[in-house]
């Protein structure tokens, strides 16, 4: 009979550890969206240096930010056609996981146009899209913060809820 007991006490403390995990999952899921978002700042800031004071062709720049290290992005050594290139990279799941729609529509208006103006513009749309990214990943930090004890405290709850039901 102690035997039944310990192994239901044992399932049950499965059973809150699994809960508390899947909501884990999701804090996981808030903080990879603001690493996206700093990466994607920090590669702003590379641009905005480059039409600054390097200016290279835009293919030679995203060749040299290969070198760079980034926590979700990538970069080829190589690009051959730079335009089919920012389509495929605009195409990477991760943003399609971690932005919203709203996200995704302002980077990719942003990305598609990349390299269509001249130096001076450039800086002013990259002014422009620098400072939405920071509220961005102001909002995502707010949310990892606000959100992610509730999350964990949640799922393990629920999870508890359960084991209790089943023993």
């Amino acid at each position: 009979m102690t035997a039944i007991l310990f192994f239901k006490i044992v399932g049950a403390f499965c059973i809150v550890f699994c809960g508390w995990s899947i909501g884990n999952q999701k804090v996981v899921h808030l903080r990879k969206k603001a690493t996206l978002i700093s990466d994607l700042l920090h590669l702003l800031e590379l641009l905005c240096a480059n039409f600054t004071y390097v200016n290279l062709a835009l293919p030679q720049f995203f060749e040299k930010a290969s070198e760079t290290e980034f926590a979700l992005l990538s970069f080829p050594s190589e690009i051959p056609d730079f335009t089919s290139w920012k389509n495929e990279f605009s195409e990477m799941p991760v943003f399609d996981s971690l932005f919203s729609p709203e996200e995704k529509s302002a980077f990719l208006d942003y990305w598609q146009a990349l390299g269509s103006t001249g130096p001076e513009e450039e800086l002013d749309r990259l002014a422009f899209y620098r400072e939405k990214l920071h509220l961005s990943l102001s909002a995502a930090q707010e949310q990892s913060r606000t959100y992610g004890r509730m999350y964990r405290n949640l799922g393990a709850s629920l999870a508890a809820i359960i084991a209790v039901l089943l023993l």
